[in-house]
């Protein structure tokens, strides 16, 4: 017999016999020489026909797969999907990153309950370490929360709101707590005083959302972001121009006659003189308006005149 057909006629052995163990029982020789006439007939007829005679007469899949395993346990590249195989770092095994990967979260997947006690027994034993690898790398990565914030708005939101809701019990006990602290107390005022500072134009809107809501005239349905811009314009337009102007409802909020809402349609930014000038007795379309008290978008200029022509510590006082 030759040295091809003695390595088929072991190969078909063996993939009869389905396992290295099941075949050197079978020929009545040890798994060490089974494995190293493996070897040789891997040697005689190469890799890819060993493999197809395996395939060809393997007993299932499985012992197809137990079989055909060490012929890849070397390959630089992945049988399965074609990939590189890297080493991994612990034991230096060959693997294919991208199978591997599949195979770990299959692997999370059926063993949820398990993985996640396990991360949170890892958390708490090395919970200083992760804080302090969190602050290096945000060190590191100055912009990094901000850029996530940005692009992941609605998800942060959704997941804050999830675990107020969660923890309700649990963060009221924690801020009681921290009020209790007179430093900390401190250097929250101070922070918040710091940031109305900085936002003086999202301060007035949120004042005057908060009591216009008392007066239930602040609908759901506003869009916030457009009242604190109006704010913003207005306060823009006094550094600019020298006259105080302010946010106007053009529908007065307060009248015997009209009831206005607290929302972006119902708002121009007007000089305060004007503003004062119409009260909550002028809104548009009414009967027999002043003159004087026409609607800014008609007649700026009339305002702009009627406002510089305030004495300057009257401007001040508006």
């Amino acid at each position: 017999m030759s040295r091809v057909d003695e390595a088929t006629q072991f190969l078909i052995s063996l993939a009869e016999a389905g396992t290295q163990s099941a075949a050197a029982i079978a020929l009545g020789i040890s798994q060490t020489v089974v494995s190293a006439r493996l070897k040789k007939a891997r040697s005689v007829l190469g890799d890819d026909q060993a493999i197809a005679l395996l395939k060809k007469h393997q007993r299932d899949e499985k012992c197809g797969y137990t079989l055909l395993k060490p012929f890849f346990l070397n390959s630089p590249v992945c049988r399965k999907c074609g990939e590189p195989r890297t080493p991994l770092a612990t034991t230096g095994e060959l693997v294919c990153q991208a199978c591997n990967n599949i195979r770990n979260r299959a692997y999370k997947q059926r063993h949820a309950d398990r993985v996640a006690e396990a991360a949170a027994d890892y958390r708490d034993r090395n919970r200083e370490a992760l804080r302090q690898k969190n602050r290096d790398y945000k060190a590191a990565n100055p912009g990094v929360d901000a850029a996530y914030y940005q692009a992941n708005t609605e998800r942060v939101k959704a997941n804050v709101r999830a675990y107020r809701a969660l923890h309700k019990e649990r963060l009221s006990s924690y801020f009681k707590e921290l009020a209790k602290d007179p430093v900390r107390r401190e250097a929250n005022n101070a922070r918040l005083r710091a940031w109305k500072k900085l936002h003086p134009d999202r301060v007035n809107a949120d004042t005057a959302r908060r009591q216009l809501r008392l007066r239930q005239a602040y609908v759901a349905w506003a869009n916030d972001e457009l009242i604190a811009e109006a704010y913003e314009l207005a306060r823009l337009r006094t550094e600019m121009t020298g006259i105080p102007w302010q946010v106007d409802h053009i529908v007065p909020l307060n009248s015997d006659l009209v009831c206005g809402l607290h929302w972006e349609g119902n708002l121009q930014v007007i000089p305060a003189v004007a503003n004062i000038a119409k009260s909550n007795d002028w809104w548009p379309d009414m009967p027999d308006a002043p003159a004087p008290l026409a609607a800014f978008h008609e007649r700026p200029s009339l305002y702009l005149t009627t406002a510089r022509s305030v004495p300057a510590e009257m401007r001040e006082n508006v």
